[in-house]
């Protein structure tokens, strides 16, 4: 598990460091290594079918990295003119997008040494997400200019469709894993969902409680996990006679951002309160009303959607997808802005 750190400001000079975690035991992540950086780490990705890892970094330089030990530079892409917000690779690991503060996006060939192929500059705002389509090649692009890009993912690179009356700085987009849908939140308190089937959006987009600053879907697609800005997560379930998501159950303490570990067993949030919380997910069907706990080690508070529900052995979940959250907690001493597992 690599972790990307931010810490400064307030009058400190900053800096920023990716942490590495063997967390094979998945009952106490091993620290393997800190990687020191000039600036914070906007954004890390793990190449999928490679052993490289993407860091970009707020200096305006991605930096390549051995995924395994020794964690060594391998390569350093300094082309981007400002922060870097967001980066990911294709789902054949061939391809490597950045994009960030400078509005553009940047493609590169990790085939061929990480050379430079195309600068996607049709945004007239900050670069805040990339998402590649799982099995097509295309991918989406949210930006604050209130506008979702979707590009073809081979060469020439063109500009495939532009959706600009979304009414929204966007700040997280989403395929779901089979790719038949594509989720966008920004800062305005609703989230939508667009039928890549049927080309349009849905008409029932459904509001939320706050902006939106991520988005995750699980391995099998069925849970979406959403981050907002007031520290909430919430996770929502697609039933099959009902049209809209239904929230199963919220993670509250200052966690703004979450992911899903690649086989849909755990998962990670964190956000400004220096905290990175792993919940294994031990059963996603609960019928009737089944109570279960979850243990001491949660530091947030976990609720089912509407209601708090607490004891003084810990806190309970009810009828709802049942979380229990890992012994690790770890505490950091900077804001967290980035994670992913592998």
């Amino acid at each position: 598990m690599a972790v990307g750190i931010g810490s400064g400001g307030g009058g400190c000079s900053f800096s920023g460091a990716v942490q590495f975690f063997d967390i094979t035991d998945r009952g106490e992540p091993r620290l393997l290594k800190t990687l020191h950086l000039t600036d914070w780490a906007g954004s890390v990705a793990f190449n999928p079918k490679r052993t490289e890892l993407a860091i970009g970094g707020h200096d305006k330089k991605i930096y390549i990295i051995n995924g395994t030990s020794p964690f060594n530079v391998l390569k350093i892409l300094p082309e981007a003119t400002d922060k870097i917000q967001s980066v990911t690779f294709n789902p054949n690991g061939t391809q490597l997008a950045a994009g960030g503060y400078d509005t553009e996006v940047r493609l590169y060939n990790v085939t061929n040494r990480f050379r430079l192929m195309k600068v996607l500059s049709e945004s007239r705002g900050r670069i805040t997400d990339i998402d590649y389509h799982p099995s097509l090649a295309e991918l989406a692009v949210s930006s604050e200019d209130h506008r979702l890009r979707k590009y073809s993912g081979i060469p020439p690179f063109t500009l495939k469709q532009e959706l600009n009356d979304l009414n929204t700085e966007l700040q997280a987009v989403a395929y779901n894993p089979d790719g038949t849908q594509l989720t966008i939140g920004g800062n305005r308190t609703f989230v939508m969902i667009y039928d890549l089937l049927q080309q349009h959006f849905y008409s029932y987009s459904f509001s939320v409680p706050d902006s939106v600053t991520s988005i995750s879907y699980n391995k099998s697609g069925i849970e979406m996990a959403i981050g907002f800005l007031n520290g909430e997560i919430m996770v929502y379930k697609k039933e099959e006679d009902i049209p809209t998501p239904i929230n199963i159950y919220s993670l509250y303490g200052g966690s703004t951002r979450m992911i899903y570990s690649p086989d849909g067993k755990l998962l990670a949030t964190w956000g400004s309160d220096d905290k990175i919380m792993m919940y294994q997910i031990v059963s996603r069907t609960v019928t009737g009303a089944v109570t279960k706990t979850v243990t001491e080690a949660v530091t947030t508070t976990v609720t089912e959607a509407g209601s708090e529900v607490s004891t003084e052995s810990g806190t309970e979940l009810k009828n709802a997808s049942t979380l229990v959250a890992l012994t690790f907690a770890a505490s950091l001493t900077a804001a967290l802005e980035g994670i992913i597992f592998r």
